[in-house]
């Protein structure tokens, strides 16, 4: 098993939160796949997705929250566009 993975983000306090010293917003984009076996590569499979998020900078490691939208999808891909993370690096 192979996977591609890349992703760029655009991470900046978030200025409209009184308490802006712990919290984060960010824009991001990102493209990947998995591949069974190198020889089943093919780029056009890639897919790609774009969002926002925001993350608390806890004691315990940031609880974060984003939501994405699919820019490159395919026919039976299953799309998730919320997610919550804790303990990231966001």
């Amino acid at each position: 098993e192979l996977s591609i993975l890349g992703s760029a983000n655009i991470i900046a306090p978030a200025y409209f939160f009184d308490d802006n010293d712990n919290m984060r917003m960010s824009a991001f984009i990102d493209v990947g796949n998995i591949y069974e076996k190198t020889s089943s590569i093919k780029l056009g499979d890639l897919r790609m997705s774009t969002g926002v998020g925001f993350a608390y900078l806890s004691p315990i490691g940031a609880i974060g929250i984003h939501w994405s939208k699919p820019i490159l999808k395919k026919s039976g891909d299953v799309i998730e566009n919320f997610g919550v993370s804790l303990g990231t690096g966001f």
